[in-house]
């Protein structure tokens, strides 16, 4: 039987991978990973295309972790976390390595890969994604779980978290709060001179 997850190598060759994908045998996935069309797309399947890629001991993080919760576009590269004090994975192109601390709730297994979990995964796209992508992203992750009242809870217990009054903007933005950042006067309601 063919394994659900198939690469060019698995199949002969990048011609025959793609003369695959045409027929429809094969759904591209991500990054010459395919599925066969028999098999359903589950988060399971999309964190399992991403560890083809991924070394040593990594949690998928940011976006990447995102298209594994909820689908939608699927990243251009990985973001993969590592623990501070542990060995640094040689990255492949399609990776990008990223030191961080995270707690053991914030991580969970997808199909055998470590994934961060959709509340910290919503904090990080927050943090890292352009303001129109995050947005969508959290729409997405709030399908499957993500809370911006627990998100905004889990920022303030953390005083170090790196990128704080960013995050708060995007999930401002995100609940259509007006955002305003420090320094700035609040502009007066609508109708007021």
């Amino acid at each position: 039987m063919l394994p659900e997850l198939l690469s060019p190598a698995d199949v002969g060759g990048a011609v025959t991978w793609r003369a695959l994908c045409r027929d429809g045998a094969l759904v591209p996935l991500w990054n010459h990973v395919a599925h066969r069309a028999t098999v359903p797309v589950s988060p399971a399947v999309r964190a399992r295309a991403l560890a083809t890629v991924l070394r040593g001991q990594v949690v998928v993080g940011g976006t990447a972790a995102a298209w594994v919760h909820c689908g939608g576009p699927p990243p251009r590269r990985v973001t993969a976390l590592h623990k501070a004090r542990m060995h640094r994975p040689w990255p492949d192109a399609a990776v990008r390595v990223v030191q961080a601390t995270l707690l053991a709730n914030e991580v969970v297994d997808v199909g055998g890969v470590s994934v961060t979990s959709v509340q910290r995964t919503g904090l990080d796209v927050a943090r890292d994604a352009d303001v129109p992508s995050a947005v969508a992203w959290l729409a997405r992750l709030t399908a499957v779980g993500f809370d911006v009242r627990s998100a905004r809870l889990a920022l303030e217990r953390r005083s170090r978290w790196h990128g704080r009054t960013r995050i708060r903007e995007v999930l401002d933005t995100f609940e259509g709060r007006p955002v305003v950042r420090p320094g700035a006067a609040a502009s007066p309601p609508r109708g007021l001179p």
